[in-house]
């Protein structure tokens, strides 16, 4: 039997790429004989799937590592058949939420102490690049202390400096291009 594929709007397409995801994340869950619920809601950036279960600590795994990876089955998943601009991000018992205020407000903790002690502080590499980007993010318009990120790969870590701490860098260099510093 041979399918026939239908111009769709790109509304149809998303709302048919979130049905999708949630079907294909229902599939997976049933595999793992979890009973669960979910909860799908789209937003403009993304479709956003939180399930709901008594085994949460067991899909969301150390450090949310088993959400991360039910995330990245879903979005290949689903992206072969039905493609889009919209992320499919995977919540359970709303861990994500609670994790990004957790580290909003580590964010804040660690920039005040950068800059009452004046000394760098870097984040232990385990941080995913979403959290690293939640703190850059909590941290750019902080007065007296900016973020990089340093290392490569698992080793990648988020470091939060003073603001005295200008590193001559090439990129510093050219910003400060034409600049009087006199």
């Amino acid at each position: 039997m041979e399918r026939k594929l239908e111009k769709m709007s790109p509304e149809t397409d998303q709302s048919a790429r979130a049905e999708r995801a949630k079907e294909v994340l229902g599939n997976i869950l049933s595999h793992l004989e979890v009973e669960a619920t979910m909860e799908l809601s789209e937003e403009d950036d993304r479709i956003l799937l939180n399930i709901e279960t008594s085994d949460y600590q067991m899909l969301i795994g150390k450090k949310g590592q088993t959400l991360e990876a039910l995330q990245f089955l879903a979005n290949r998943m689903v992206g072969r058949t039905h493609p889009g601009n919209k992320r499919i991000v995977v919540d359970c018992a709303n861990y994500r939420a609670r994790r990004s205020e957790q580290l909003r407000k580590m964010a804040l903790e660690v920039a005040e102490k950068v800059r009452r002690e004046k000394i760098p502080y870097a984040f232990d590499s385990s941080l995913t690049p979403a959290e690293r980007r939640i703190i850059h993010m909590e941290l750019v318009d902080e007065k007296d202390v900016f973020t990089r990120s340093e290392g490569e790969n698992d080793d990648r870590r988020l470091v939060v400096l003073p603001g005295s701490c200008l590193l001559y860098t090439s990129d510093a260099a050219d910003e400060l291009d034409g600049v009087d510093l006199g």
